[in-house]
């Protein structure tokens, strides 16, 4: 089965090699990023610095919880695949994503905590930002490359990931009667579950209102990018 087409992407002006990383080596990252958010923390960074660090933090520890097995995420981790972006020899972001019926679902997408910093917070040399857009890029790139149009799913983790996922063209659906299908069917996502144990009616709607699709084909958004690097994956999935 071929491996899994990524792509070196190009965003916000600087150069992000996209690839495949093992369980291990994400976890290794994701456990350090979880201490260097509280070492950005003690700075004094602005209000919104500090509440994208509590996203990211709650992101990465999800993130790790799941490969950690304390978590269930979205499917088998034998089906799971992780990717990071690395830009100058550094991690700048990870993500890990399925292969779906109708697209690509990215399940967990975080950036380092020092990409988090805004310009009037104080400099930290290792800042790089675009490696999101970098890993939605590669997914965007795997969904057509396996005949899906390009097409990816996902949801929302906070109210600052909406709206950076609809300045990239993702758009709100209900993910219940989709017919896309580029989400699992056969189970309920941590959301669902999150809303069905919730007595707060926002908390329920926060739950379920994020799931997003980015589908190239119905209008401007990200588009594939140039070619792919295959890996020796054997986990990447069938064509749709």
């Amino acid at each position: 089965m071929p491996g899994i087409p990524l792509t070196r992407e190009k965003s916000l002006d600087r150069s992000f090699e996209v690839r495949e990383a093992s369980e291990y080596s994400v976890r290794q990252t994701l456990r350090a990023w979880l201490q260097t958010v509280h070492t950005i923390g003690v700075r004094p960074v602005g209000e919104l610095t500090r509440a994208r660090l509590v996203d990211g933090w709650r992101i990465c520890r999800e993130l790790y919880r799941i490969l950690a097995g304390s978590d269930e995420g979205d499917g088998p981790a034998s089906e799971r695949i992780l990717l990071e972006a690395v830009s100058g020899g550094r991690t700048q972001g990870v993500s890990s994503m399925f292969a779906r019926p109708g697209g690509t679902q990215i399940e967990c997408l975080v950036s380092a905590p020092w990409n988090m910093l805004r310009p009037s917070d104080q400099h930290d040399h290792r800042t790089v930002r675009g490696s999101g857009t970098a890993l939605v890029l590669a997914a965007v790139t795997w969904s057509q490359q396996r005949g899906c149009g390009g097409r990816v799913s996902l949801q929302a983790e906070n109210a600052r990931a909406l709206a950076f996922y609809e300045r990239l063209g993702f758009q709100r659906i209900d993910a219940r009667g989709d017919p896309l299908s580029a989400w699992p069917r056969l189970a309920m996502s941590r959301f669902a579950r999150l809303a069905a144990s919730s007595s707060s009616r926002e908390e329920c709607s926060i739950a379920w209102d994020p799931w997003m699709l980015l589908d190239p084909a119905a209008g401007p958004g990200l588009q594939a990018g140039p070619g792919p690097i295959a890996t020796d994956s054997h986990r990447a999935g069938g064509r749709c």
